[in-house]
C-alpha cells in the first residue's frame, strides 16, 4: 500500500509534467496503480519460490526488504519508461512544458501563497500520524478478571474444565477460556479469546487462527448459518470437522465493542471504527463445540439448545476489563 501511494503520487507528477491531453494524463495515472498492483504479486511469488528452491535461507529476514526494494525500483522505472513511449512533445521532440501564457495566475503564484500552500501541506502531512498516534491506544482497556464462563439454565452444567483435548488456536489472545458444559450425555466446549485491542501478532481476524491442526481434525466445509442466543438471532459461522472416529460441528462469531458479527468483513470494520473514534477496541471471538456420529445435525441441535439458554454474552464479556 506504501509503494502505492508513491507511486500514485509520482504518476500525478509525471502526467502533469509530460502530457497535456486529459485522456493521457488518466492512462498514466492507470498505469500507476495497474503496474505496481501485477507487478507486487510478481514480487511476492519470487520471494516465496527464492526461499522455497534455497531451504529457506535466501528471501528471508532482511532479505525479503532489500529485494523488495530493489524490485519496487525497477518497477518504478518501468512505470515511467512506459510513460515516455507515449508522451507528448513540441515538436522538437523535448518533452513538453507549459508555455507561459498557458500558466493560468493563481493563490500560489504570490510569496504569501506559496508560504501558505507549504504550510498547509506540511499540516495535512503531519495530521494523520498524530492523530495514529494518539488514537494508538486509545479505548484500550487492561485485563482486571479472567474469563468466567457464562450461567446456562435448562440443566446445562459447567464442568470446570475443558472434556477435550481439543483447542482453538487465536494467536496472541490476552485472555482465553475453554471449559466444557454438558446435559444428560451431550457435551458442549465452549472456547473464547479475549483482545484488549488489535496489533500486529494479535489479531481477532487472521487466517493463522484456527480451529484444526492437520492431525486429529481436518476441515470438512464452512457455511453460515442463523441461530438462536439467549432470546436473540445471531449470524454464525459453522464449520464441520471430521476426526478419526467422529465427526465436530464448531460454531463461531466474533464480538467487538458489543457488537455481534459472524462476518471476517464486518469484524475488521467494526474494529477501524473503534480504532478511529477512540471508542471501546476489546474484541473476542466465541467458539462452540459439539460432537456427533452419524449426522451433524445432531449436534447442531446440541449447540442450539445450548446456545438458546445461553446467558449475556456481552455482560460477561463487559465484565473482563477496567
Amino acid at each position: 500500500m506504501r509503494f502505492l501511494i508513491a507511486t500514485i503520487a509520482l504518476g500525478a507528477l509525471f502526467a502533469n509534467l509530460s502530457f497535456r491531453t486529459p485522456l493521457r494524463r488518466s492512462i498514466i495515472i492507470f498505469l500507476a496503480i495497474l503496474v505496481p498492483l501485477v507487478a507486487n504479486g510478481i514480487r511476492a511469488f519470487g520471494i516465496v519460490y527464492i526461499a522455497h528452491i534455497t531451504d529457506h535461507t535466501v528471501a528471508v529476514g532482511v532479505d525479503h526488504l532489500i529485494y523488495g526494494w530493489i524490485f519496487f525500483a525497477f518497477v518504478t522505472i518501468v512505470l515511467l519508461a512506459i510513460g515516455m513511449t507515449f508522451r507528448e512533445t513540441d515538436g522538437d521532440n523535448s518533452i513538453y512544458m507549459p508555455a507561459d501564457e498557458d500558466r493560468q495566475p493563481g493563490h500560489y503564484s504570490t510569496p504569501k501563497g506559496l508560504i501558505a500552500g507549504t504550510a498547509a501541506s506540511l499540516a495535512v502531512a503531519f495530521v494523520g500520524p498524530a492523530y495514529a498516534q494518539i488514537m494508538l491506544n486509545h479505548g484500550v482497556s487492561e485485563i482486571a478478571s479472567p474469563i468466567s464462563a457464562p450461567a446456562i439454565g435448562n440443566g446445562w452444567q459447567a464442568m470446570g474444565r475443558s472434556t477435550t483435548s481439543w483447542r482453538p488456536r487465536f494467536a496472541g489472545a490476552d485472555a482465553e477460556m475453554m471449559t466444557s458444559f454438558r446435559r444428560s450425555a451431550s457435551d458442549v466446549h465452549l472456547y473464547v479469546a479475549y483482545y484488549t485491542h488489535q496489533r500486529q501478532g494479535a489479531e481477532l481476524v487472521n487466517s493463522a487462527n484456527t480451529f484444526v491442526d492437520g492431525v486429529n481434525w481436518q476441515r470438512a466445509s464452512s457455511s453460515l448459518s442463523k441461530i438462536q442466543v439467549g432470546g436473540r438471532q445471531q449470524e454464525v459461522k459453522e464449520t464441520r470437522l471430521l476426526g478419526r472416529q467422529q465427526g465436530r460441528l464448531v460454531w463461531e462469531f466474533y464480538w467487538i465493542g458489543g457488537h455481534f458479527t459472524a462476518d471476517r468483513y464486518i469484524a475488521k470494520a467494526y474494529e477501524a471504527v473503534a480504532k478511529l473514534l477512540g471508542t471501546n477496541q476489546a474484541a473476542a471471538a466465541i467458539v462452540v463445540a459439539a460432537d456427533y456420529h452419524d449426522s451433524p445435525v445432531d449436534a447442531a441441535a446440541v449447540l442450539q439448545d445450548f446456545m438458546a439458554n445461553l446467558g449475556s454474552i456481552d455482560q460477561a464479556l463487559n465484565k473482563i476489563t477496567k
